[in-house]
């Protein structure tokens, strides 16, 4: 193979591969998903270039030490089962998605799209100097038996393997006097590895983020800071409609999320969104993120709030003053205060602040106050609410037939055999 950064005056040589690489063309297309858990929701088929070529299953140990990793449109995933499907024709399932930093090429592809295998002996690696990056590369590969002479192409340089990854765990939390505080997580192109005992290098040169918030009549103000959170004033946050984040570096700027700012509201609230589980909303790690120990203790804080849950009352909208460490409430309908946000929610205090878990439709827990069962219907929180066909209570079957009631029993005392025998069958 040869290379040219002048447009083709003078070519250098970058070496020969020890095997032929396997290539090919998108027949169907992966979809998107999430790329913190394996995508078992998705598959695609791809045609190879020559029936020579094959794919190869591995399982969960091979695909952690790097195996059947390949480059997808501009994703880049591992697959653990192929199929082969007809002379070309190979179907790829069990994706491990958006690798290596790319989780914003997922599900971007078309069909004819590249399909590329990164193999140690089948690629070459080209190390540029940082000032040829905007420019373009020309190259030139010829392998045995091309009878047609060498195959040319072109790419431009745009620094994606140099710009640093889009900090992740974006979170908030009320700050005083109207200001808000939003932390969030850094991640490092030298940090794929869950490494025991340290954290992920920086990888970069400094680290350096720009925070920009878009206000709603246009105007645009941004922030520079050298840690991994920021402070907002409550002047500069009424208004605004949307923030974006980066992490800055010399070579480009990799753009981390775009958070809205809940209109129509006196504080001017951010309501910021992150990659965390669809159902109670547990934080996932992220590729190349530091302080994993952080992310993994709170899903399980969440966890230990969420799982067999008891709380002390039902449908309080200011915190209590002085919480016992792992007590509980359901948020009301107005929450103020630390509570702010989060109607309806869950809230647990720990040792190290409030903890909240979204309501789901028919979430059910225990009211200590009540001493009875609270379920959320989607709507709102009931107490005391028995719904059940048929119905024993004391082994009389007091309804049935398809027939569906309501009782509100509030004391064991007041249902006694004596009553049941005189209701009879409702």
């Amino acid at each position: 193979m040869l290379y040219s950064l002048d447009g083709g005056a003078r070519w250098s040589a970058l070496g020969s591969t020890a095997a032929p690489g396997t290539i090919g063309r998108f027949a169907s297309v992966p979809g998107a998903a999430s790329s913190a858990i394996i995508d078992h929701a998705h598959a695609f088929d791809v045609d190879l270039a020559y029936p020579a070529m094959t794919l190869e299953s591995a399982d969960a140990g091979a695909l952690d030490a790097g195996a059947n990793l390949a480059l997808v449109g501009d994703e880049l995933l591992q697959f653990g089962v192929a199929t082969q499907l007809g002379p070309l024709r190979w179907r790829l399932l069990r994706l491990w998605r958006g690798r290596r930093g790319t989780e914003a090429a997922v599900g971007a592809q078309a069909i004819g799209d590249r399909f590329a295998m990164i193999e140690a002996d089948t690629a070459l690696s080209l190390d540029l100097p940082l000032a040829e990056l905007g420019g373009e590369v020309r190259i030139l590969a010829t392998g045995s038996g091309d009878v047609d002479g060498p195959v040319a192409t072109s790419v431009t340089l745009g620094g994606t393997s140099v710009r640093p990854l889009a900090p992740v765990h974006l979170r908030w939390r009320e700050h005083g006097a109207g200001a808000v505080q939003i932390p969030w997580v850094r991640r490092s192109r030298n940090g794929w590895r869950w490494s025991d005992g340290i954290d992920v290098p920086i990888g970069e040169e400094r680290e350096v983020y720009r925070l920009t918030l878009v206000r709603g009549d246009g105007g645009v103000r941004s922030f520079e800071t050298v840690e991994p959170s920021v402070v907002i004033a409550r002047d500069v946050r009424t208004g605004g409609r949307c923030c974006t984040w980066c992490r800055s570096a010399r070579f480009g700027n990799r753009r981390a999320r775009r958070s809205r700012c809940r209109r129509g509201t006196d504080d001017g609230r951010l309501c910021i969104g992150d990659q965390t589980s669809t159902r109670l909303g547990l934080p996932l790690l992220q590729a190349g993120q530091a302080q994993k120990e952080l992310t993994h203790n709170e899903a399980l804080t969440l966890l230990d709030l969420a799982v067999q849950p008891s709380v002390e009352a039902i449908a309080l909208d200011t915190p209590p003053a002085d919480p016992a460490p792992d007590a509980c409430w359901i948020v009301g309908t107005v929450p103020t205060v630390a509570w702010t946000g989060q109607a309806q929610a869950l809230a647990g205090w720990t040792d190290s602040g409030w903890r909240f878990v979204p309501s789901r439709p028919g979430m059910t827990m225990w009211s200590k106050a009540d001493q009875a069962e609270a379920r959320f219907d989607g709507t709102r929180w009931t107490v005391g609410t028995i719904v059940a066909s048929p119905l024993v209570l004391g082994g009389l079957r007091c309804s049935g037939h398809g027939v569906r009631i309501l009782l509100h029993l509030r004391t064991e005392a007041w249902w006694t055999p004596r009553r049941a025998r005189r209701w009879g069958r409702f």
